[in-house]
């Protein structure tokens, strides 16, 4: 019943915060969860989603790091390792409710996909010059 709704999440989290190099590899895991059929290969392709946008925010951060200078610097390296502790909390808590059921991993990446989406986008939005992003 909420197979449909958490692919959809996924999938558009997904797609509004990548790149068009990583459109294809995105639509790929989407057909993958679509015809998935056990709850493993669910759980395995949200997972995989995740790790990309981890990827994804690493590479924007990373960018961030060498760009930024001063006071603006030293805020984003705390506001990151803020959001750090966040993410994982938060990812770890939605899953919670779902503790010993094999749905679980898949309601963790489910979380884990979204914030990081969302924090993608933030700081992409704040980037209103386009300097740091991906070439």
């Amino acid at each position: 019943m909420f197979r449909p709704l958490i692919f959809g999440v996924l999938i558009v989290a997904c797609l509004t915060s990548c790149q068009e190099s990583e459109q294809a590899e995105l639509e790929r895991l989407e057909a993958a969860l679509s015809s998935a059929e056990s709850q493993g290969s669910l759980n395995r392709t949200s997972h995989e989603l995740s790790l990309g946008l981890e990827r994804k925010l690493k590479g924007l951060e990373d960018r961030m790091e060498k760009g930024l200078e001063g006071r603006e610097l030293e805020l984003f390296k705390k506001s990151a390792a803020a959001w750090q502790i966040y993410y994982e909390s938060e990812w770890q808590f939605e899953a919670e409710s779902f503790h010993g059921g094999s749905i679980q991993p898949m309601m963790a990446n489910s979380a884990a996909t979204r914030l990081l989406a969302e924090r993608i986008k933030g700081l992409e939005e704040w980037d209103t010059t386009g300097k740091f992003k991906a070439k």
